[in-house]
């Protein structure tokens, strides 16, 4: 079976480390950072895509991109998405500790051009995004799902405001009725 495009950037993130003594040259270094991030990143985005919209005919091959390309960079920095992320398993959690961790070293890695990174940052930012990977293989399709919602879903304000729980309305409880007014001409 061919290599994941995580797996393929992992690699690829290795290639551009040092081979031989000596100083490395900054560009591989940064781009060995950066590129650890995108191969949790990709990861990440694919398994949306296949969680939530399966590719098997023209349409849902575009569906399928579309929810591949709706995952932001910053979507865990989110105050909102940070609380919720509490109720999930302590893997899921660590997962997008990792995430997030790699993600502020990309950012520093593509766009502080005074930051002087070494080797062995280089080398942890692989690491780390190798056990991110192998971690997120053992979190469950269920667990993967809840957190594809999670990471392209932005919670209602209201929600967001007075934390509440965004589960389905109970029955009667009034939630819908507007909408309901305003396609019927009610006000």
């Amino acid at each position: 079976m061919p290599a994941s495009l995580g797996e393929s950037l992992i690699e690829t993130a290795k290639r551009l480390l040092p081979t031989e003594p000596g100083r490395p040259r900054q560009s591989d270094l940064r781009r060995a950072i950066s590129t650890a991030y995108y191969a949790v990143f990709h990861t990440l985005a694919k398994s949306n895509a296949d969680l939530l919209a399966l590719k098997s005919d023209g349409v849902l091959e575009r569906a399928w991109s579309q929810v591949y390309r709706a995952l932001q960079h910053g979507t865990f920095a989110q105050d909102d998405r940070t609380k919720r992320l509490k109720e999930f398993p302590k893997k899921v959690q660590t997962f997008v500790d990792i995430f997030d961790e790699l993600r502020h070293a990309r950012h520093a890695a593509d766009y502080d051009p005074h930051r002087k990174f070494t080797e062995a940052e280089a080398r942890s930012a692989i690491e780390r995004a190798v056990n991110a990977l192998l971690l997120f293989d053992d979190i469950s399709e269920k667990d993967k799902r809840a957190l594809a919602v999670l990471s392209l879903l932005p919670l209602p304000k209201a929600v967001r405001s007075a934390n509440l729980d965004p589960g389905p309305p109970a029955v009667g409880s009034g939630r819908g009725v507007r909408a309901e007014s305003r396609r019927s001409g009610a006000s």
